[in-house]
């Protein structure tokens, strides 16, 4: 009881990041994987599978091994499935909320501090929405906050060297989770030796070989033995000298490159170990920055001013296509409140509060930012590489609003404060003439505000699209037509008018529709090809619709989800996969490929696919067939097991039809088929165990499909019903 009444201020912190991460569990308006988590799913994936960390071999680079090994260990226990990775992060991101209040009570004098400085970790947004993310941002910060409380209890007790080889461990982990914070080391080395060189403590053991004063040389060693062990293994594994990883050898080259030409090439994978591949990359970086030091430079003050704006389109923020409405709006205003103005006000109070502050790790809290922040732009900065530094920010923020902390001493720091809010908030935006570069909080277009009051004007016209798309899925065109009369976006109104005509048997109106540029003028290439060649199957012009379907703009897309979602396909009993005619029949599948050797074209599933056959229900029983090829499928894996289930559409379980062992060659599986009601869609889902290829499959992707990482099921050719 009494601990609970000391610490009342971490129960409201954690109460107040509890909710709003339950708030927030499973509903974030996701599109798809973003930034680095199909890489980092793909190498878990590999390793859960026991083939080590193999999976970069044939990759860009190589990653330090602790956050791949974090999700190896659940995928090992759980399989492909995402979710016990985000609870464990979501735990995390709330013990960090207790790690950033126990350094808050550690070094400031007022526990208001440390509640205050929790409540603001516990509700900044990104703190609770990247747990969501296969992104190593929480689990680093777990590992950082352990190693600076540790080095925090040691000063404070300075007898306790113990906490030095505390300290060392977790830096040495935070290390091999995030390579940058290897250069820091030698720094927290030259504090700890200047603390001890300079203590007045220690009397009672003056020796220099006392622990006291041997601790920056424990902590070092400390550092070595756990870091050393990776080493030597990726230095064996990828053949050269690896420490870490081989990350920054790439950023290196990629950031002088955009120094002197604006944009980066990605340096192409070559017969090199990565060993090698790594010395070229640093020596034609290097080389670069020497033949042009100013244009780095220059570049390197660019990325520091973007490391502290806004930038609203990150990935990780979510908000890809924003202009389309597809954000909730409470998500909007989220994002704005508890994102982009906490962080506004967050940066320049927390300049004001380190002023005013006595003490709080000071030195070395110094260097870390100061490292930290010079580090991150010489490279290249996204939003999310200050992260490290925000939950120190949130301490110092609360230290600026203590009115028992000591006044004055924040005017010598009111300038740079005034210019860190000027950097953020941008109000001179409004003066430039557009596009407005400069623009982070305030201004037109790209600023925050903009673009939030944009996504929340757009979100009535996306709901009222989704309602159409629903009502013209289930085929009920009196309440498509009923929308259309009330009036729909214009962008909707293109979209949706052919097909009502399709199924209004009036495909030749829609066509003519589609010839016309002006009345398709708010709809994508892509988009009118799949409409066109949807009308044309329906009119019986099979040459024709596959014409339509075939451009390379419309496999740019693979619109195989979106033609799931909107076409209503004639009735068919076989439907050829990857033959150009299957749009509208199949959910989650890849793009089709043509394979001579096997004679036909397949379509890979994901673990989970669906293909439905319109009005083919009868009251006898049928046979359905699909042929497979279990050839693509990994060799040093278990052959893989297909299972079929009819689907209901009463809220009724699925029905378990069969299950096959997919041999290594092409073959033709078939099973019998229930009589169901006549003239009904079939349903059927198709099961496997799924795998991720190598690394050359993730970089054969390219365009709009760059990063998506392909979880491959099963290879089919066709699947068809046929009469018993």
């Amino acid at each position: 009881m009494k601990f609970l009444q000391q610490h009342k201020g971490l129960g409201i912190a954690l109460l107040l990041g509890g909710l709003l991460r339950l708030a927030l569990w499973n509903r974030l308006p996701r599109m798809g994987m973003i930034s680095d988590e199909a890489e980092y799913l793909a190498a878990a994936a590999w390793l859960a599978e026991g083939r080590g960390f193999t999976w970069y071999q044939d990759w860009l680079w190589t990653r330090a091994p602790l956050y791949p090994l974090f999700i190896a260990s659940h995928l090992r226990l759980f399989g492909l499935n995402l979710i016990p990775i985000y609870l464990s992060q979501t735990l995390l991101s709330l013990g960090n909320i207790g790690l950033i209040y126990a350094l808050g009570r550690r070094f400031f004098p007022s526990p208001q501090i440390a509640c205050l400085g929790g409540i603001f970790a516990a509700i900044y947004l990104p703190f609770a929405t990247y747990p969501q993310m296969l992104l190593s941002e929480t689990f680093y910060l777990t590992l950082l906050l352990i190693a600076f409380l540790s080095l925090a209890h040691w000063q404070a007790k300075k007898q306790t060297w113990q906490w030095g080889i505390f300290a060392g461990i977790f830096f040495g982990l935070a290390t091999l989770t995030r390579s940058l914070t290897l250069g820091f080391l030698p720094f927290v080395v030259g504090w700890l030796w200047h603390v001890t060189a300079n203590s007045p403590e220690d009397l009672n053991k003056p020796s220099l070989l006392s622990p006291f004063k041997l601790l920056p040389l424990i902590f070092l060693v400390t550092c070595v033995f756990t870091i050393l062990p990776w080493s030597c293994y990726a230095s064996r594994l990828y053949g050269g000298t690896i420490i870490v990883d081989t990350t920054g050898a790439y950023n290196l080259l990629l950031g002088a490159q955009t120094a002197v030409e604006g944009e980066g090439k990605q340096p192409q994978i070559t017969a090199a170990s990565q060993g090698q591949r790594q010395s070229i990359l640093t020596r034609e970086g290097l080389q670069i920055i020497q033949q042009h030091p100013l244009a780095f430079l220059h570049k390197g003050l660019k990325e520091f001013v973007a490391l502290l704006q806004i930038n609203y389109t990150g990935a990780e923020r979510l908000t890809k296509g924003f202009t389309t409405g597809r954000l909730p709006r409470w998500y909007i205003l989220l994002l704005f409140l508890l994102d982009d103005t906490l962080y506004a006000l967050l940066l320049p109070l927390a300049i004001l509060g380190w002023a005013r502050s006595k003490k709080f790790f000071f030195s070395l809290l110094d260097l870390w930012g100061i490292y930290h922040l010079l580090t991150v732009p010489l490279l290249f900065a996204i939003n999310r590489f200050r992260f490290p530094l925000l939950p120190f920010a949130c301490l110092y923020a609360a230290a600026s609003l203590d009115q028992k902390a000591p006044k004055g001493r924040e005017v010598y720091a009111l300038p740079f404060a005034i210019a860190v809010a000027l950097v953020i908030l941008t109000p001179y935006a409004y003066l430039q003439t557009p596009p407005a570069t400069w623009a982070s909080y305030l201004g037109p277009y790209p600023s925050s505000l903009t673009a939030t009051l944009m996504a929340w004007q757009a979100r009535p016209a996306y709901l009222q699209e989704q309602k159409v798309k629903e009502t013209l899925g289930a085929g009920n065109l009196a309440k498509t037509k009923q929308l259309l009369a009330e009036g729909l976006p214009n962008h909707t109104f293109q979209l949706v008018y052919p097909l009502l005509k399709g199924l209004e048997g009036q495909a030749e109106q829609g066509l003519s529709f589609l010839t016309d540029p002006q009345k398709t003028s708010l709809l994508q290439d892509w988009q009118v090809a799949v409409l066109k060649g949807d009308l044309l199957r329906r009119l019986g012009d099979l040459k024709g619709a596959k014409a339509a379907f075939t451009p390379s703009y419309v496999d740019d897309e693979n619109p195989v989800n979106w033609a799931w979602q909107w076409l209503n396909p004639p009735p068919t009993r076989h439907i050829d996969l990857g033959g150009n005619l299957d749009l509208g029949y199949i959910q989650n599948f890849y793009l089709g490929e043509g394979d001579s050797s096997a004679k036909g074209t397949f379509r890979w599933s994901a673990p989970t696919g669906f293909v439905r056959f319109p009005q083919q229900g009868q009251q006898n029983s049928q046979k359905v067939c699909l042929r497979a090829d279990g050839r693509g499928y990994p060799t040093d894996l278990p052959k893989p097991q297909l299972s079929l289930f009819l689907l209901s559409k009463h809220e009724q379980p699925d029905l378990f039809l069969n299950s096959f062992d997919l041999q290594r060659e092409v073959q033709t599986y078939c099973t019998s088929l229930p009589p169901t009601t006549p003239k009904t869609e079939i349903l059927l889902k198709i099961e496997t165990k799924g795998f991720i290829p190598d690394a050359h499959d993730l970089l054969a992707q390219r365009g709009k499909k760059e990063g998506q990482l392909r979880i491959l099921g099963v290879r089919l050719d066709w699947i068809d019903l046929q009469n018993q």
